[in-house]
């Protein structure tokens, strides 16, 4: 048995936190983050999470965790060169000997390659040219 202290507390996510999930759309080759500030005695575990499974970090993927209080975290998950397999949902998870948790937001990411992007843009425009000069 492990004694954890009478001041021990089950992680908890601080606030503030959204309320509904977050879209961001990138280009390919850029960048994002993602932050979450957890507290729990004893300090909670971060752990990231991508489409249900826990992440594992490739090359221009990292994470810092900063200790901010006694007894919190702030966790920061930098992607960068940014491709489409980076596009999916992406939450953290924190543990610790009492207990884990799941942040209730997702952060939603649609990575898109320009080049595609223009030739779908253009492909549209063009369709819809052809739909107007349509004969009877």
């Amino acid at each position: 048995m492990v004694y954890i202290g009478p001041h021990a507390v089950t992680p908890i996510f601080q606030e503030p936190l959204p309320t509904v999930d977050t879209e961001y759309e990138k280009n390919e080759n850029g960048y994002i983050s993602f932050s979450c500030v957890v507290s729990g005695q004893p300090l909670p575990n971060i752990t990231w999470v991508k489409d249900g499974s826990q992440l594992v970090l490739r090359e221009g993927q990292q994470v810092n965790e900063v200790q901010v209080e006694d007894t919190a975290v702030n966790s920061t998950l930098f992607l960068s060169l940014l491709s489409e397999v980076d596009s999916g949902e992406y939450w953290c998870k924190a543990e610790n000997t009492l207990g884990e948790t799941e942040m209730q937001m997702v952060f939603a990411l649609n990575v898109f390659d320009e080049s595609k992007k223009f030739c779908l843009m253009h492909q549209a425009k063009l369709s819809a040219s052809l739909t107007l000069h349509r004969k009877s």
